[in-house]
This record gives C-alpha cells, sequence and structure tokens, in this order.
C-alpha cells in the first residue's frame, strides 16, 4: 500500500510539475499598416508572436519582446577618420584627394658624429 502510495504521489507530483513548464502559444497578426506597437502586452505562463508590417517579436512567458525581424543593422567599414590628429568625422566622410598630391617631410641634420 505504501509503494502504491508513493507511486500516485509521484505520478501526482510529476504532473504538477510538467503543467508548470508548460505555457500557451499564441499568434497575433495585426494589419498590413499595423506597427508592434499594438501588440498584446506580455503575459506571464504564454509565449506570444506578434507579426506586425514594422517587425516580428517574441515574447516567451511574459518577457519583454524580442525583436526576431528586422535584424538589427550591421555596421561595417570605417565608421569615423581623424586626420593629423583632428576632429573625428563621422558618418558620410567626403574625402578629396587633389590631382597632384604633395609631400612634406622633416629633415634632420646629424652634426659631430664620430
Amino acid at each position: 500500500m505504501k509503494k502504491l502510495f508513493a507511486v500516485a504521489a509521484l505520478a501526482l507530483m510529476a504532473g504538477w510539475i510538467l503543467r508548470a513548464q508548460i505555457s500557451s502559444v499564441s499568434y497575433s497578426v495585426i494589419p498590413s499598416t499595423g506597427l508592434a506597437i499594438a501588440c498584446p502586452a506580455p503575459t506571464i505562463g504564454s509565449t506570444i508572436y506578434c507579426q506586425a508590417a514594422d517587425k516580428f517579436q517574441v515574447s516567451a512567458n511574459g518577457t519583454p519582446y524580442v525583436t526576431i525581424w528586422p535584424a538589427a543593422p550591421i555596421v561595417t567599414g570605417v565608421t569615423s577618420i581623424s586626420v593629423n590628429g583632428g576632429t573625428a568625422q563621422t558618418g558620410p566622410v567626403v574625402l578629396t584627394i587633389p590631382t597632384k598630391a604633395t609631400s612634406t617631410s622633416t629633415t634632420t641634420t646629424l652634426t659631430n658624429i664620430q
């Protein structure tokens, strides 16, 4: 009898634990011109997928929404430039190269070398 009670108690606990791990899932589609701000508020115990005109996002078990699409922009290449210690230019950088480039250099004269 004790074994039967222990097995029944174990089965009930396993069912309760598994139930706690399952969340309801909903999928919201906002009209084609609607923005993601119209997505339903995240709620604990539910996973929400929300597709809007500006982005697709998901909230898992009441967490804040995470944007799936569009991906965050990836910045590549040169993002700023500074010439001869001048102020750094950011954004679109214009570089003008004269048709005849000139070069300057410093000359050092050494005397009394033995």
